[in-house]
């Protein structure tokens, strides 16, 4: 009797085990699919004809310098024979934006410089593409867009017309001013060319006989 209890206490031991051993299988099943996703069906595309699978290339100074990858030969860009072409194609030129090397003006050009080329109407008005306007209905040529005084003039610069009178005019305000003002100016009269010196030059001047100097000596001799 002992040994059959012994048998039936560990028969349905090992059935219980296996009742949990199944219910924990569920158990991980059901979590299982409840957080993985439900399988999708992927479509096949074909790779287009034009489609390029290359990575993008990243922007560099050497790239710039040297060249990249060009897949069409026969559009490669030329070598620089000049020294405007060398300045184009420079490893440095991103940084010609906004100065007169860009726009290929003449040295110390106050007018309008696009410093990005983004704005493309911007750009075309900095380079100059299209001829100006005619002095009346230019108003910026009225503002001394090139410079009119030396190098290093730190004195006032109209920014609109309106504010416009005239020229340069010396003023005792400055130290300057005040130096060089009490200069005469020039004179015609003096310095042009119907002048006193042109005159006295070109004067005619007394006729004397030459007489291998015999002409002169009686005249030193008699006083």
């Amino acid at each position: 009797s002992q040994s059959r209890l012994e048998s039936t206490y560990s028969s349905s031991f090992n059935h219980v085990e296996e009742g949990n051993d199944v219910h924990k299988q569920i158990r991980m099943g059901e979590r299982e699919t409840r957080h993985r996703p439900p399988p999708t069906k992927r479509e096949h595309v074909e790779n287009p004809i034009n489609m390029r699978l290359r990575a993008p290339t990243t922007d560099s100074t050497y790239r710039k310098t040297y060249g990249g990858y060009i897949p069409d030969v026969d559009n490669r860009p030329k070598i620089a024979k000049t020294v405007q072409d060398f300045s184009s194609t420079a490893s440095s030129r991103d940084l010609f934006h906004g100065t007169t090397k860009s726009a290929k003006t003449i040295p110390h050009y106050a007018g309008f410089i696009p410093s990005s080329s983004q704005n493309k109407l911007a750009a075309a008005h900095g380079q100059c593409e299209d001829p100006r306007a005619t002095t009346k209905d230019f108003g910026l040529l009225n503002l001394d867009q090139f410079p009119n005084h030396v190098p290093g003039y730190g004195g006032y610069q109209p920014t609109t017309v309106f504010n416009k009178r005239g020229g340069f005019v010396p003023s005792t305000l400055t130290t300057s001013g005040r130096n060089f003002s009490k200069h005469p100016g020039y004179e015609s009269p003096e310095f042009g060319i119907l002048n006193q010196m042109h005159k006295d030059f070109f004067q005619p001047g007394q006729t004397s006989q030459s007489a291998n100097g015999n002409a002169d000596a009686e005249v030193f001799f008699n006083r």
